[in-house]
């Protein structure tokens, strides 16, 4: 019976190996394409729930999203607050409204970026 359960442990542990190869893939880059556009894969502990800011809740979904989405504004290497999405900004003398002034940016499908996009999100 031992040698049964060691051979099929050994078999399953081959099969796991063999299943997280990489297959011959692309290496980062989708040459098959006629664009040669640049792709990365990432591989995490958990699926991603939605990527849309409005219905996220989960740890892993706010990691994508902040991995694949600018804001308004980032933070650069020291920890700095920095423009992303808007040029620049106005306070408001009582200090209670920010005015954003946002750069001239495109969604992936063409679209112009627009104030109604983060009202949205």
């Amino acid at each position: 019976m031992k040698k049964f359960v060691s051979a099929a442990c050994t078999g399953l542990v081959c099969l796991s190996m063999a299943a997280c190869g990489s297959g011959g893939g692309t290496g980062g880059t989708d040459s098959g394409s006629e664009s040669g556009k640049k792709r990365i894969t990432l591989a995490k502990e958990n699926d991603v729930i939605s990527m849309n800011t409005a219905y996220a809740t989960d740890g892993m979904s706010f990691e994508m999203i902040a991995a694949t989405v600018d804001g308004l504004e980032a933070m650069d290497a020291d920890g700095n607050v920095i423009p992303a999405l808007a040029e620049s900004y106005d306070l408001s003398d009582d200090e209670l409204t920010y005015t954003f002034h946002l750069r001239d940016a495109k969604w992936s499908n063409g679209e112009p970026v627009t104030a109604q996009d983060f009202v949205f999100a």
